[in-house]
């Protein structure tokens, strides 16, 4: 992991502050990269949509359906 070179990105092209930089997360900070950079680069944009399409079909989740308060359990 090379720390200076992303605290070089997250400070220049993502306009963190010093503080905020310190209290992200890693994931965070690696997403918020790649997100910029699929912005700024259209063949990173289009891998960044195709791992995201792959990601969406294996965590298909059941769409929530409304229901009354009384058919809902809490325990």
């Amino acid at each position: 992991m090379d720390w200076s070179y992303l605290y070089y990105l997250a400070r220049t092209k993502l306009g963190f502050t010093e503080e905020e930089f310190w209290e992200s997360s890693i994931e965070k900070l690696n997403d918020l990269i790649d997100v910029y950079g699929a912005a700024n680069d259209k063949k990173l944009s289009e891998r960044r949509k195709r791992e995201l399409g792959k990601n969406n079909t294996k965590n298909k989740q059941k769409e929530a359906t409304q229901v009354y308060i009384d058919q809902v359990s809490f325990l």
